[in-house]
């Protein structure tokens, strides 16, 4: 954790059709077992909907040397595009660079619509491309046009996230 600086990227082999491999399920417990299920770029925590990832998109190379666990804001952060089809969050222009990584781990330490509202307000936002903006970056990047700084960032919806609604209700009990 640590080593690598979050950046917004996209990948341009999907696996969409494809479906998961065979053992899948039992590589996942591994990986995440191995990482104590602690996202590799924010360093947040959490027993319930962590994501395995694959490795610079290699996503025929199972194996674990090939596989970190991330959360799912860190994920879509590097599926940008993904997040954007999907409409899961808003390409954001700052007026000056933030860790995403960082922003990331507080909107889940922190998790309620009011802490999402108040930290959106508060951010230098230049502009608000929403989930398009992700997908026109996504073609950007591909295309090798842009190489994004940390003045782009990848901002959740809240109400798309499962890890949310978990953790708002694990905090309620």
């Amino acid at each position: 954790m640590g080593k690598v600086r979050l950046r917004l990227s996209a990948v341009q082999e999907w696996r969409q059709d494809e479906g998961l491999p065979s053992g899948w399920n039992s590589i996942r417990k591994t990986v995440l077992f191995r990482d104590n299920y602690t996202c590799c770029y924010c360093g947040f925590s959490c027993d319930k909907y962590m994501h395995v990832h694959h490795k610079e998109g290699r996503h025929h190379d199972n194996s674990p040397d090939n596989l970190i666990t991330l959360c799912p804001f860190c994920h879509s952060c590097l599926h940008i595009g993904h997040a954007g089809i999907n409409k899961l969050g808003s390409l954001l222009l700052l007026r000056e660079e933030i860790d995403q990584a960082k922003l990331n781990r507080a909107l889940l330490e922190n998790a309620s619509l009011k802490f999402f509202t108040n930290i959106k307000k508060r951010l230098p936002v230049e502009n608000d491309f929403g989930p398009d903006g992700l997908i026109e970056l996504a073609n950007e990047i591909l295309q090798k046009n842009i190489v994004p700084d940390g003045r782009f960032v990848f901002f959740p919806d809240y109400e798309k996230y499962d890890i949310v609604q978990y953790l708002v209700s694990r905090r309620n009990e």
